[in-house]
Parts: C-alpha cells; sequence; structure tokens
C-alpha cells in the first residue's frame, strides 16, 4: 500500500466531489502527511531549536485529537444504528484538515504588519469552517444519511459535554452557597 497521489490532487481541487466519490477508499498516507505537515508548521511557528522533535510531537498530538474524534463520532453514529466506520472515519477526518495548510503561507505575511495579522487572524477561521464543513461531509457520506442527521452526529458530543460542564457549574455553585450561606 502506498500513497495515492491521484486522491490526494483530486482532493486539494475538489474536495466535496471527492468525498462524494472515494468515501469509501481508505486515504491513511494522504491523511497522514496533512497531519505531519501541520505539526512541522505549528512547530515552526515556536521557533528553530528542537523543531522536528517538537513537530513529531505536534503530529502525535493531532493523530490523538482525530482519533478521539472519529471514535466519538462514530459511538454517537451507531448509537443511530449506524454501522460503524471509525478506521475510515479517522482517514477522511485527517485528510479533510487539508485546508488548514494554507495557514503555512500566510504564517509567513503575518509577521510583516498588524494588518496582515487580522487577515491571517480571519482567513484562519474561514479555513477552521470550511474544514468543519468538509468533516460534516464525510460524516454524510460515510454513513449515508442526510445532512441534518450528520450535523446532529457531529455536533452532539460538543453540546453532550458542553451541558455536562454546565450542569456541574450550577451544580457546584448551588453545593458552594447552600455550605458557605451561613458563614458571611
Amino acid at each position: 500500500m502506498s500513497m495515492n497521489w491521484s486522491l490526494f490532487y483530486r482532493f486539494l481541487i475538489a474536495p466535496f466531489k471527492t468525498i462524494e466519490e472515494d468515501v469509501h477508499s481508505n486515504p491513511k498516507f494522504e491523511g497522514f502527511l496533512v497531519l505531519l505537515l501541520l505539526g512541522l508548521f505549528q512547530a515552526a511557528q515556536l521557533g528553530k531549536s528542537f523543531f522536528f522533535i517538537i513537530g513529531i510531537l505536534y503530529t502525535l498530538i493531532l493523530m490523538f485529537s482525530i482519533f478521539l474524534l472519529s471514535l466519538v463520532l462514530d459511538f454517537t453514529a451507531q448509537c443511530f444504528k449506524f454501522k460503524g466506520q471509525s478506521l475510515h472515519l479517522y482517514h477522511w477526518l485527517a485528510l479533510s484538515c487539508m485546508p488548514l495548510l494554507a495557514n503555512i503561507p500566510l504564517f509567513l505575511l503575518q509577521e510583516t504588519s498588524l494588518k496582515f495579522m487580522v487577515i491571517t487572524g480571519l482567513v484562519g477561521v474561514i479555513l477552521s469552517c470550511m474544514t468543519m464543513i468538509l468533516q460534516l461531509n464525510v460524516v454524510k457520506h460515510l454513513y449515508k444519511t442526510s445532512l441534518k442527521k450528520a450535523i446532529v452526529i457531529y455536533f452532539m458530543p460538543m453540546l453532550v459535554v458542553i451541558g455536562a460542564v454546565g450542569l456541574l457549574v450550577i451544580l457546584g455553585s448551588v453545593f458552594a452557597f447552600l455550605l458557605f450561606r451561613g458563614m458571611w
């Protein structure tokens, strides 16, 4: 098994069409290449000392983050009675981070003036949203579902975590109020 440069190029040119047509292929090397480049880019932002080691560390962190995301999304999809697809989901989620690579040339401009720093920040937000839309598209086509259900699968874990944290904050506040109300 080697890298499929054709798939990589097609995803670069037309990501939505590539996801739709090739979602059941296994882009493991392409996804790894994207995560490696992102990890090295993150290390380059920090400086020159220990560049390679920090780049590998960032790559491992990115791989672990995508791994956790794919497990959580696959678990959520299985709760909706879809067949497990965590390995394919992992590889496609990694490949769908490709728009974030466009930050690399913009990072060089960021240092020149405040105007470019604002533009780079705005473009970073746009690229993050584009990555999220690609990931939603991956979920939609991989599980062969509607966009509405893909959105529910994608955002349900985040809403559960936010709800749990909110509940803990409320319960902690009530407990603290009841415990310390007589002290003042």
